[in-house]
């Protein structure tokens, strides 16, 4: 699984860059989105073991990969995108959507509801990019984003080989932060 676990180092770069390029946030929201992109750096560095050793760590790449899918991205999309929820009434709604998601998690540990989250995901992005609309720059950014993110539901049906289908995958997951973190690199419509 060469390229599957190679590419987990092209996710680690982009979120590293996601924890270095973001501008601070308030206390708390970058706290959140600090440890939601943490959970999905440590989901990649053990999936690289996984996948480029003979370690028996799946166990853990699963937990840590899962919980990174049901609420990790929603709280990153929420958290570095706070600034831009500048409304108490849009602020009350990006925070039930963080709320949403974290109860998306649970109900995930009982059942499986993927499309719960996925739903919740596509939301949170939907109302993040309408929330740039004074940025035309960002909002190209993140919703060249959300395009590699929901790409991510085709490969499986295109890619039979399974190294190569989830190498793909995770080089559309990078290109998501990547792009992401570009379109938050801008405060209040302007760029730092």
């Amino acid at each position: 699984m060469l390229l599957a676990g190679l590419s987990e180092f092209v996710i680690m770069g982009a979120i590293l860059y996601a924890l270095i390029a973001l501008p601070k946030n308030s206390p708390a929201m970058d706290s959140i989105y600090k440890l939601a992109l943490l959970i999905t750096l440590l989901a990649s560095s053990l999936g690289a073991i996984r996948f480029l050793s003979d370690l028996d760590i799946s166990k853990y790449h699963q937990i840590f990969t899962f919980t990174s899918k049901h609420v990790a991205v929603t709280a990153f999309i929420i958290c570095a995108g706070w600034p831009l929820f500048r409304t108490k009434a849009t602020q009350i709604l990006a925070f039930s959507i963080l709320i949403s998601a974290l109860v998306s998690l649970i109900i995930n540990l009982f059942t499986e509801l993927s499309l719960l989250s996925m739903g919740i995901m596509v939301f949170a992005l939907g109302f993040t990019i309408y929330s740039m609309k004074e940025n035309r720059t960002s909002m190209m950014y993140l919703s060249l984003a959300t395009g590699f993110l929901l790409s991510t539901l085709l490969w499986g049906a295109f890619i039979k080989d399974l190294d190569t289908m989830i190498g793909v995958y995770h080089l559309c997951v990078a290109g998501f932060y990547l792009l992401a973190t570009l379109s938050f690199k801008t405060k209040n419509g302007a760029s730092l």
